[in-house]
């Protein structure tokens, strides 16, 4: 509901500064002045959906249902959400990282890397890795997680003190990247004794409305 009022309040200050722009200025000095109030937008409330989008329930957006695969690459019957193509990103400032994302049935989240060559990176299950989520607020997010398995690394059910001034309560950290990767674009940087991890997610809108999609699918 705050999002839709939150567009609608977009629509009516371009409605009103298209008005007063329109009187005595040239068409192009309008159409800088529209564009500094979408820029001012973007910047408190990230990018903006597609309004048609929105309305149709089918659409995940970057998302897909498909599966975990067995350790001889078949398909599992175990379901997953996961992004359709993979995050691109840099592995100790090269850039040949491929990123993906999972989400289970549990709701839970975990991150898998891959090289250039296509071979996974391997996540050693001993090892910290430490994990900074910049919003599209510009609000930095530290997180750690030691509890990985399968070349992914998870993130822990621990609750974690939320650095957000509109936030009073503690959340795990599973909570926090499911909240994150249903709002605006976000930045990565993950560090460990393997090395450091950079990459960029756009857009990572209906996360939530991928995850209803496949629960229908389990239930069938």
């Amino acid at each position: 509901m705050k999002k839709h009022i939150n567009i609608v309040l977009l629509i009516l200050a371009i409605s009103i500064s298209f008005s007063s722009c329109s009187r005595g200025k040239s068409k192009q000095q309008t159409i800088d002045s529209l564009q500094i109030e979408l820029n001012r937008y973007k910047l408190r409330f990230g990018t903006l959906p597609n309004l048609q989008q929105e309305k149709d329930t089918n659409n995940i957006g970057i998302w897909e249902v498909s599966h975990y695969n067995d350790v001889f690459g078949d398909a599992t019957s175990e379901k997953i959400v996961k992004n359709k193509l993979p995050f691109k990103g840099s592995i100790n400032n090269t850039l040949d990282l491929s990123v993906y994302i999972y989400l289970d049935a549990n709701k839970e989240i975990s991150i898998s890397f891959y090289e250039g060559n296509g071979n996974i990176e391997e996540i050693d299950h001993d090892l910290i890795y430490q994990v900074c989520v910049k919003d599209h607020h510009n609000i930095q997010y530290n997180l750690e997680t030691n509890y990985n398995y399968d070349n992914r690394i998870w993130f822990p059910n621990d609750n974690y003190n939320v650095e957000d001034p509109q936030s009073d309560s503690l959340e795990s950290q599973q909570d926090l990247m499911w909240k994150l990767l249903n709002s605006g674009s976000l930045r990565f940087y993950i560090l460990s004794r393997n090395g450091e991890y950079r990459f960029k997610i756009d857009n990572p809108y209906f996360l939530d409305r991928a995850y209803k999609k496949m629960m229908l699918t389990i239930k069938k």
